[in-house]
């Protein structure tokens, strides 16, 4: 899963799987799910998103992450490389 913000347009393209959209459904006036060919959501496009979302923070739970990156700019940071980098500390 991909995500994908452009602050320039305020929109967010969220690239759920590798799948091709066939049909693109407006759920709401400026979100659009696209669908394959069997129904199943392949990404989901949100514009205006500071209207629908506070991306001042992102907090993750449970998801089954193996590999996980941040790009800022032209900055490349893997999430395994820096939990790894930070001493364990036990409160």
């Amino acid at each position: 899963m991909r995500l994908n913000y452009h602050k320039d347009t305020d929109s967010l393209y969220v690239h759920l799987n590798e799948r091709v959209g066939v049909e693109a459904i407006q759920v709401k006036n400026g979100i659009v799910v696209d669908i394959d060919e069997n129904g199943i959501p392949v990404s989901i496009d949100v514009d205006n998103t500071s209207d629908y979302l506070d991306l001042s923070s992102s907090i993750l739970i449970g998801l089954p992450v193996k590999n996980c990156n941040w790009y800022k700019s032209k900055l490349k940071i893997n999430y395994n490389t820096l939990i790894n980098s930070i001493p364990n500390i036990i409160l």
